[in-house]
């Protein structure tokens, strides 16, 4: 009963699976993606139901490319990789001359986690086309969506007769009908009738068949290992037996044979395999006996030989790790609906499943880590079953703490789950309102505690776990805020909380390059504006952190599923503004307090409501109103020196008057040209960077970068870059951009030319500019008629700037 992609794709090489007709778009959109390279920035995704044939249509893709486009592929089945995994193996394919590289995850995962890969590689500039698959979507319509190829439920009439000549060629089908033609499960299952009913009891039958055989063969006594000397000393003397039950004797004598070892076992099988998530056989064996030390491959082969209910799958070296499954996922709903009959039943084993994980150095227990983070994504409320266990999200977010407490299962992922469990309960009112601050606060402290464990170096985590933490303490502010605005809090301990929480945020926004950090900084001010308690003035904050929070979102940079939530983000808090109006006494209040919000309130009036959709500004008007907004900023500098909304706007308006663009908006922007608005320019971004101390992000940071390189300090400006080009590698697609270059009067690029100082064997070099006698990177690829080697003259180039520093940019 193994299986595995090799034997997968030798079965559709062989002939053992149909073609179906999606599969054709799926063939044409990946050698379109390998032979134009503009067409492979979003990942191919396949999206069907459980047995809609996407695994088939993804092997028979790895074959077909392999073979007649002859390209490296990489086949993943069950996981996603991170982008350092692969981008060696990448790298080196190109080097040997490939066109791209074909990474296909056959792992019914997010779309994002196929869009992280994707824009990682990216950020290397690894010439790759990801392809994937995920369950079908609300998204989806018949044929074709959004996101990629839809696999079909129902058969076509000529698949349906291709799958029956298929299928007779191995099978006596001759006298069998189809209750439900078009449908491949109820075609394909085990050649049983289609009808649900019908299929779900014969299915619960082969489970009791195969309890009864699991029951009998746990009944079987075996050699005990002695552990410890004294352990075998007690052995030869007879005070312990020699002979011990797979399954203790106990666990066979309760008195409800639902619950006897057997039964345990196959529920826990089904009801991980219903979530799509494979058991470690040690933590299965660990969940039924209460012990996983005996749990050796023998013992294990001789439990589950010939049951064809199960399904293994072998992973790692020599394939040393084993998972066990149902057939099919489907099958594993069915089952899991006849035998627990709803949401309580089934949660009941998935907390008994989360007690029995063990985390620590050893592979297996890495593997077990793992199962439970898979678990816990597929069962919260982004899971496949959204919010249908939110009953037990308490429970679940406590087990996972007892783990760690009692267990040492100490890892920053799980920690994040335990505190986003908890906010889950809150969110979805799954407790009542004297439970939701004790809980809240829960989640803060778990929260706390990893962030604090990891500065101290006690905890491991990787960047994008750190960054998922730090929003994830954000949105918890937010929620204590809100539920104080919610109860009887007076509007000073309302306001305390809300501080907290935008604190919060700008740390989060400034270490992450995701939307999440400003969707939490739009809705919470937004759902702050209807409490009454505030004063004209706190409401006047709230308003200019909506504002600035609006005008930081570059909609163009967001994923599909991101920028769809801005928008509708954008339209609940727009209605929340329309209903909050400044009066001109609450403009006196907040200067007279020293709020600066007033002032970037008046300035964000004055430009009126500029298109910030597109690079270019071209309406005289609009650089006029641009002009009038510096001028009222400019005059008041000392004042708004620490607030990043104002200093942000002011840069955003001196911008557009120098350049009628907006800072950072498409690519090879030109640059300000005149040292002495270079160097005001300069002062704002510093100004800026330093207001946002630890929430300073990789924009504002890159351009004080950029802006030192051009006033001559090349040195400082190249910590700033690589600081920024270690923070992103392998995160921020963006980083590769060239965003801006520099121009003439007429932003025009300005012609350079310089001597190769240093060649290096991956294609990159170093050359010194000429007239400036500053260094920029030079990629031969970009020149490739040149001959780049060390001392040569290369003329004719304009010097760009992306995240990693200038670089030699080709006129175009």
């Amino acid at each position: 009963n193994l299986e595995g992609p090799r034997l997968l794709v030798e079965g559709v090489r062989r002939g053992f699976a149909i073609e179906r007709d999606f599969e054709r778009a799926l063939q044409r959109r990946i050698s379109d993606a390998v032979t134009d390279r503009t067409r492979s920035h979003v990942p191919i995704i396949v999206e069907g139901q459980s047995g809609s044939g996407k695994s088939v249509a993804l092997a028979r893709s790895v074959a077909r490319i392999r073979e007649d486009e002859e390209l490296p592929v990489l086949y993943a089945m069950g996981r996603v990789p991170v982008s350092r995994d692969v981008s060696e193996f990448c790298e080196s394919a190109e080097r040997a001359g490939a066109a791209a590289t074909l990474i296909v995850c056959d792992a019914n995962a997010e779309y994002d986690r196929y869009y992280e890969l994707l824009m990682g590689l990216r950020s290397r500039g690894r010439r790759t086309v990801v392809v994937g698959s995920q369950y079908r979507s609300d998204l989806g319509t018949e044929g074709q969506n959004q996101t990629g190829i839809l696999a079909p439920a129902r058969l076509s009439d000529d698949e349906e007769d291709r799958l029956t000549a298929l299928v007779g060629r191995h099978v006596d089908i001759s006298d069998r009908s189809i209750s439900e033609p078009g449908y491949m499960l109820s075609f394909l299952y085990r050649l049983l009738p289609a009808s649900r009913p019908r299929i779900g009891a014969g299915l619960n039958k082969d489970a009791r068949t195969a309890a009864s055989d699991l029951r009998s063969r746990g009944r079987q006594t075996r050699q005990v290992e002695p552990m410890t000397l004294l352990h075998q000393r007690m052995l030869e003397a007879g005070i312990v037996s020699q002979y011990r039950q797979l399954f203790e004797e106990h666990c066979n004598e309760l008195p409800d044979d639902s619950e006897d070892a057997a039964h345990l076992l196959i529920d826990f099988v089904m009801v991980a395999g219903s979530l799509d998530c494979l058991l470690p056989v040690n933590l299965l064996m660990r969940a039924v006996t209460g012990s996983a030390q005996d749990a050796d491959l023998s013992m294990i082969a001789r439990l589950f030989r010939n049951l064809d209910l199960f399904r293994w799958r072998g992973t790692g070296r020599e394939e040393s790790e084993i998972y066990v499954g149902p057939r099919t996922t489907l099958e594993a709903e069915v089952l899991c609906r006849y035998r627990f009959g709803g949401a309580a039943s089934e949660a009941k084993r998935l907390l008994d499943l989360i007690g029995a994980v063990r985390g620590g150095g050893r592979d297996d227990e890495r593997s077990e880590v793992q199962f439970l983070l898979d678990l816990l994504r597929q069962i919260g409320p982004e899971g496949r079953r959204s919010t249908r266990y939110q009953a037990t999200y308490v429970d679940i977010a406590r087990a996972v703490t007892r783990l760690r407490k009692q267990y040492g299962t100490v890892d920053a992922r799980l920690i994040l789950q335990e505190s986003a469990f908890r906010r889950a309960a809150v969110r979805f009112q799954a407790v009542d309102d004297a439970a939701r601050l004790p809980l809240l606060e829960e989640a803060r402290d778990v929260i706390q505690y990893a962030l604090d464990g990891i500065a101290e170096g006690s905890i491991h985590a990787a960047r994008r776990t750190k960054d998922s933490l730090l929003v994830e303490r954000a949105a918890i502010y937010g929620f204590l805020a809100r539920n104080l605005a919610e109860s009887d809090a007076d509007a000073e301990d309302i306001w305390r909380s809300y501080d907290a929480a935008r604190t919060a945020v700008d740390k989060a926004a400034g270490a992450s390059d995701n939307y999440y950090p400003y969707d939490i900084g739009l809705w919470m001010p937004s759902d702050l504006l209807r409490c009454e308690r505030l004063t004209d003035s706190q409401r006047a904050e709230l308003t200019a952190d909506i504002y600035a929070t609006l005008d930081q979102v570059d909609r163009a940079t967001l994923v599909p599923t991101q920028r769809e939530r801005f928008l509708s983000r954008q339209m609940s808090v727009g209605r929340s503004l329309q209903n909050s109006q400044l009066t001109e006494q609450a403009y006196a209040e907040l200067e007279e307090s020293g709020s600066t919000a007033g002032y970037f309130l008046r300035a964000r009036a004055l430009m009126g409501n500029i298109d910030r959709s597109v690079a270019t500004i071209d309406d005289p008007r609009t650089a006029d109103l641009a002009q009038r907004a510096a001028e009222f900023l400019r005059d008041r500098f000392d004042r708004i020196a620490g607030d990043p909304r104002c200093l942000r706007l002011l840069l955003e308006a001196r911008w557009i008057v120098e350049v009628g663009r907006w800072p950072l908006r498409g690519e090879r922007q030109p640059l300000p040209c005149g040292d002495s608005v270079r160097s005001d320019l300069l002062a704002i971004v510093h100004a800026l960077n330093q207001a946002s101390g630890g929430a300073a992000g990789h924009v504002s940071r890159y351009l004080e970068a950029v802006l030192t390189w051009l006033g001559g300090d090349e040195h400082f400006a190249a910590g700033i870059f690589r600081d920024i080009a270690q923070e992103t590698d392998h995160e921020f697609p963006g980083r590769v951009v060239r965003r801006h270059v520099v121009t003439d009067g007429d932003g025009a690029p300005r012609r350079f030319e310089g001597r190769v100082e240093s060649v290096r064997g991956d294609g990159h070099s170093r050359i010194r500019v000429d007239g400036l006698d500053r260094r920029v990177e030079l990629l031969s690829r970009d020149f490739p008629s040149e001959d780049i080697a060390y001392g040569r003259i290369v003329r004719g180039f304009s010097i760009a700037f992306n995240f990693i520093g200038p670089i030699a940019d080709p006129i175009r």
